[in-house]
């Protein structure tokens, strides 16, 4: 069955291109179903690379992601020991970034 719509699928294209009185030969199909045939192959396997990209990508920003993590918590620890064993330092280093943000902040929005 694949075989009658692929020859009617060619016959049809051929009576649109070819001008009147002219026909293909069977070479001339055997082309022409041989470039279709490579075609399809060239597009799975674009198909596939494309997958195996996508895969490649998603498993790159997981470890990332994984990274950035492991950074965060190691910085959260670090905090949370320094404002333990200092608590009046830390209160008065996190009073003068905050003054120092809202200045930043003041003499960008009067621009």
């Amino acid at each position: 069955m694949a075989d009658r719509l692929h020859s009617s699928f060619i016959a049809s294209l051929t009576k649109r291109i070819m001008p009147k009185g002219e026909t293909l030969t069977h070479m001339d199909t055997d082309k022409i179903s041989h470039t279709a045939e490579n075609m399809s192959n060239a597009a799975g396997k674009m198909a596939d690379t494309a997958g195996k990209m996508v895969d490649q990508g998603r498993d790159k920003l997981n470890d990332l992601a994984e990274t950035g993590m492991d950074y965060v918590s190691s910085a959260n620890s670090a905090l949370t020991g320094f404002v333990r064993d200092e608590p009046l330092f830390a209160m008065v280093t996190v009073f003068a970034a905050g003054y120092v943000v809202a200045r930043l902040l003041n003499s960008i929005s009067r621009r």
